[in-house]
């Protein structure tokens, strides 16, 4: 998942926010783990970049 997917995966399922690389977008990584449960949204976050 490149970086302007995750900003979009994040701001759909949590407030807004900023994403970004020190040494930009080359080999950003990112996964998610994310389950709505009515108005509650529990996820699980990995970022990582070299």
């Amino acid at each position: 998942m490149d970086i302007d997917d995750t900003r979009s995966l994040l701001n759909r399922f949590y407030y807004p926010i900023a994403v970004g690389a020190p040494e930009g977008a080359e080999g950003f990584r990112f996964n998610a783990e994310v389950i709505k449960l009515g108005p509650l949204t529990v996820g699980q976050l990995g970022f990582g970049a070299p």
